[in-house]
């Protein structure tokens, strides 16, 4: 496969001045790694890093081309005459582009630029940090419509075009990283030498935005495109004082709290436009960030009144500004003002005579020189001839009814808040209910209120219980019943009226019991509910003798998982309460008949019983082997108890001595019946008790033990 190399310039990730930056060791990087360490966190910011793109990753495509308009926003989508500035990528930038003016920054002129992917252009050297930092800042000499965490492999891309004038650069449906796609940017920067009517005369830079949807890369500490640390808008000159910052974003929403928070939300900017003069001054004059647009007319009805607050902003940090507003209808008002780095004045419009006015909105800030701004905001009041729609239909409803609201059909257009667009509507819940009519382009409005009665809630709490017990039925409700009927399957009695029957059933099984209840408005509900009755648990268990003391109990039946107590008495002053269902075993302490009794109770208080004699005798024999051989393989070179006598070990408390022919004690081994040696683990093997083998010849044992165990003899040992 043919792999595109395109090599990307990335400056410094940190901060620093300019001039160190352009100085800085530089690195030649392949994508791949560049991720995988901005993944990690761990790449160097003191350095630059040049990439290399190794190939265009798969499923990657250019956005198309955007339709979507925003009344006066200047956002504008590439089209043929826009050059792709790059291809997909992270933190990728453009080489030098020359420009065929001069730029003024700040005093500054630039006739050349670097696109950055990271939403914004540098004039000095490109910029791979995708972290933002607030301005004023002396690191960088740049232009950021959006700067934040762009990242193009997923989706999006970035396009420009050079006139002699102006630089159109658009960031279009660009993804955040790392490689996200589930939300998008699109925006675009202008820049022109200040004589270009697109944007006005003696402007400079325009900022202009449609969809803003994230705010964060992952690297940059977001999670789902938010969070961490905020991106930047504005521009800055690089030393630390000469700035413009119109916010800093880094959460989903509208609202707006102003150029210096950190936490405005980034749906504010969706349609908006900034367009300024970045060139001699170091004040750049109010703006509208929300209200009224600058070139739309506001329309409204004969006797419509509008309230409307708009807010005005200097974006320089600290400075104030004064908002008035005037116009010669006696319509408009002006309620309320606020001065402050975002002014708003709130302003009434009475639509009582038809016609065209204006109104003029002026901001003075308080920066050097001073800016005077006035906004014209143009309103037509026209006839309105609409009548007052009135909202026909039942206005109580119990679950489960509906009914029909309905309007007169006289009207052009109808919108109901259920998103109907005819006259009428058919509903089945409580809540209000609206429509806006219209008639030649006049709406009115008119809302019902559908009271819904809820359905009574009732409960019927049941515990499983047995066969042939009178059950006291109880209802739980707050809501006020006026009506009980009953019905029991099985049960008797079968039905009932009143409020808390008492119903016996004469055999186990599940059986349906239906309530259906009436409350004091005529709404109904009905409860259909299982009744579980229990047969009640059968005891019953096997006795299995394991020797003469020991035997084993298997609780036949017990894997029914009703039952929730099990007791056993085991007849030798030993009970086992509250135990399982397991099979165990049992010693008993003498020889002896025990009688063994099972009391078992299930989980709906129905219990049972069983008992079983156990009989204990009162010796057991057991034959010892005379020879012992070291060599043999064949089983004789030990003496292991379970061998010789099967299950002897688990019976028997017992000691095993060995003597040598002058009574010299060599061997004693013991065994507990409740930890039995059954492995040979301690059992003699022609060794003394250190470990050391003894030497051939005859040696006298002694076996001892419970149960009238006593043997003795002779063992011969060889090798």
């Amino acid at each position: 496969m043919k792999h595109l190399s395109i090599v990307f310039f990335l400056i410094l990730l940190g901060l620093g001045s300019s001039k160190l930056m352009a100085q800085q060791e530089r690195i030649n990087i392949v994508d791949t790694e560049y991720q995988s360490l901005k993944a990690k966190g761990q790449l160097r910011t003191d350095v630059g890093y040049n990439i290399t793109m190794t190939k265009v990753p798969e499923g990657v495509h250019l956005s198309p081309k955007s339709e979507r308009a925003g009344g006066c926003a200047c956002y504008q989508p590439h089209d043929g005459t826009y050059t792709l500035a790059m291809a997909p990528n992270d933190d990728g930038s453009t080489g030098l582009i020359p420009i065929p003016f001069s730029f003024c920054l700040y005093g500054s002129n630039y006739t050349s630029m670097y696109i950055n992917n990271n939403g914004n252009v540098t004039f000095d050297v490109p910029y791979s940090t995708f972290s933002a930092v607030g301005f004023p800042s002396a690191s960088y000499v740049m232009v950021a419509p959006f700067w934040a965490d762009i990242d193009t492999r997923g989706i999006g891309s970035v396009w420009y075009k050079v006139s002699p004038t102006s630089v159109h650069i658009t960031w279009e449906d660009c993804g955040y990283f790392n490689v996200h796609t589930d939300k998008r940017v699109t925006f675009s920067l202008i820049i022109t030498d200040g004589t270009d009517p697109e944007i006005g005369v003696g402007n400079n830079v325009a900022f202009c935005y449609q969809n803003m949807d994230w705010t964060t890369g992952d690297a940059s500490s977001g999670v789902a495109g938010f969070g961490g640390v905020p991106a930047t808008v504005g521009c800055n000159k690089g030393d630390g004082a000469a700035f413009v910052q119109f916010g800093r974003f880094d959460s989903p929403g509208t609202a707006y709290f102003g150029p210096y928070a950190t936490n405005n939300q980034v749906s504010w900017l969706d349609n908006q436009s900034f367009v300024f003069n970045a060139c001699n001054s170091t004040n750049i004059a109010p703006f509208i960030t929300g209200g009224f647009g600058q070139c739309d007319t506001i329309r409204l009805c004969q006797g419509d009144t509008l309230l409307q607050q708009i807010d005005i902003l200097s974006p320089e940090l600290g400075q104030i500004t004064v908002v008035s507003g005037s116009s010669t209808s006696p319509d408009f008002t002006v309620i309320d003002t606020t001065s402050g780095n975002l002014a708003n004045i709130t302003v009434q419009v009475i639509g009582n005579t038809p016609g065209i006015f204006t109104a003029t909105i002026n901001a003075i800030d308080n920066g050097v020189p001073v800016q005077n701004v006035n906004f014209i905001v143009v309103f037509e009041v026209t006839p309105n001839n609409t009548p007052d729609p009135v909202v026909m239909g039942d206005t109580i409803l119990c679950p489960g009814e509906s009914t029909v609201l309905s309007v007169d059909t006289i009207y052009d257009t109808y919108l109901w808040n259920t998103s109907s667009t005819i006259d009428s509507i058919s509903i089945n819940g409580g809540g209000i209910y609206f429509v806006e009519v219209s008639l030649d382009g006049c709406k009115q409005r008119d809302s019902i209120t559908i009271l819904a009665a809820p359905a009574p809630v009732v409960s019927v709490p049941f515990t499983p219980t047995c066969a042939n017990t009178a059950i006291n039925f109880n209802v739980n409700t707050s809501d006020s019943i006026v009506i009980y009927d009953w019905t029991f399957a099985t049960g008797s009695p079968s039905s009932s009226n009143i409020e808390n029957p008492v119903v016996t059933f004469p055999a186990s099984g599940f059986f349906p019991m239906t309530l259906t209840v009436t409350d004091e408005l005529g709404c109904t509900s009905t409860l259909v509910q299982n009744i579980e009755i229990n047969q009640g648990p059968t005891a019953h268990f096997f006795v299995y003798p394991v020797c003469i003391s020991r035997f084993t109990f298997d609780p036949y039946g017990a894997s029914d998982s009703a039952w929730v107590d099990v007791d056993w008495i085991m007849g030798d002053g030993t009970s086992y309460l509250n135990s399982d269902t397991s099979i165990f075993n049992h010693i008993f302490p003498s020889a002896g008949t025990y009688t063994v009794e099972l009391f078992v109770t299930d989980n709906s208080g129905c219990s049972d019983s069983a008992s079983a004699q156990v009989y204990v005798y009162d010796t057991l024999s057991i034959k010892m082997p005379n020879v012992l051989v070291h060599s043999s393989t064949v089983g004789n070179n030990k003496f292991d108890m379970e061998v010789i006598k099967p299950y002897f070990n688990l019976c028997v408390d017992y000691t095993f001595t060995i003597f040598n022919r002058w009574g010299v004690l060599v061997f004693e081994t013991n065994n507990d019946p409740y930890n039995p040696d059954l492995y040979c683990g301690s059992c003699f093997e022609g060794k003394s008790s250190t470990g050391a083998p003894l030497v051939p010849g005859v040696y006298y044992y002694l076996l001892k033990g419970n149960y009238e165990v006593e043997d003795h003899g002779t063992i011969t040992i060889f090798d």
